[in-house]
């Protein structure tokens, strides 16, 4: 319950913010367009919420469906954190390499255009 309601509580007051002041939501800490911080508002509020408050219904009823949907909300939220932070620790390294000109693409495109040997 508190997963759905605080995800919606936060994605709504960003929503509300931006629509009544023009200020849009802060920089994601992954650095991502705006485009991809939009949907994932969307994607939460459309699936995460209601599911983790149906998941939740259920438990508090004790029904057995409450206990299957709430293990796979458990799941992929876990699965959907340990992501975040994989990416966290891994998108600034390849940003850093992608501004040194360091990655793989470049070093091969610069191999190839050097001398060409006899």
């Amino acid at each position: 319950m508190f997963l759905g309601l605080g995800l919606a509580a936060m994605w709504v007051f960003y929503s509300l913010r931006f629509a009544f002041t023009g200020e849009p939501a802060g920089e994601s800490q992954l650095v991502l367009p705006a485009a991809s911080v939009h949907l994932g508002y969307v994607l939460d509020l459309a699936f995460v919420v209601p599911v983790s408050i149906l998941a939740a219904a259920l438990l508090w009823q004790r029904a057995p469906w409450g206990y299957v949907l709430a293990t796979v909300v458990l799941t992929f939220g876990t699965v959907y954190q340990l992501d975040y932070m994989a990416t966290l620790v891994f998108r600034p390294r390849q940003a850093y390499r992608a501004r040194r000109g360091s990655t793989l693409g470049s070093w091969s495109s610069s191999r190839r255009s050097g001398p060409a040997r006899r």
